[in-house]
């Protein structure tokens, strides 16, 4: 489709987002093509297509899959306590709620885990996002086969890419748009727009981890 630099900043805007890359120098742009964006509101660096742009624009869904997990989680918490409330009040006790499994010890994901559930699954992991409660992560990876940057839950990691390791036949071209973060890893902050992300914690694991724990105060 023929696109404009306003047409298709008219677009990002209204998604949330901001272009990340150069525009098509012939303002021609492919449904199913791969653009690499920023969030406006956490900042974060991923690709999508724009027909799932375009998509999610016409339903009214956040197209930053970042936000929209923290908020997925945040109204899953709304739901599973007003339950256990309502099991409280009908006489069960917490205890038995344990028992039962219904209520469960969480923690967060440290970097260290973080980074090898990606590595296993064929990903580099570039960022670790952390939401309000423990164990509200979300992984920024980006394939090591196809290139692509995405914003997912743990669980989802583990699938792999859907290019299905596209690394023998050279990967999916996505082309200019595939585009390194111009942050170096070690200067990083932890979704540093993201309310609730525990950010000094994961940052201090992450230098500890690359850097031999020097140094982590400074930023």
């Amino acid at each position: 489709m023929k696109l404009t630099n306003a047409d298709l900043d008219e677009i990002f805007t209204r998604a949330g987002l901001e272009i990340n890359q150069p525009y098509n120098l012939d303002s021609k742009y492919r449904k199913d093509e791969y653009l690499f964006t920023k969030c406006l509101i956490c900042g974060t660096e991923a690709h999508y297509r724009l027909k799932y742009i375009l998509e999610k624009n016409d339903c009214g869904e956040r197209v930053c899959r970042a936000c929209y997990w923290l908020k997925w989680y945040s109204d899953s918490h709304d739901i599973y306590d007003a339950a256990v409330q309502n099991m409280i009040a009908n006489g069960i006790t917490r205890r038995e709620l344990y028992e039962q499994g219904v209520l469960t010890l969480q923690r967060d994901m440290s970097w260290n885990e973080s980074e090898r559930l990606a590595n296993q699954s064929g990903y580099d992991l570039i960022d670790l996002i952390r939401g309000d409660r423990p164990s509200d992560d979300v992984l920024i990876v980006k394939c090591m086969a196809c290139g692509r940057q995405s914003a997912m839950r743990p669980q989802d990691v583990a699938f792999g890419c859907t290019c299905n390791k596209a690394a023998m036949q050279g990967g999916v071209p996505f082309g200019s748009e595939r585009k390194e973060p111009s942050v170096p890893l070690e200067d990083r902050k932890i979704a540093p727009c993201t309310p609730g992300a525990a950010g000094i914690n994961a940052l201090g694991e992450r230098r500890a981890t690359h850097f031999g724990g020097n140094d982590m105060t400074k930023e």
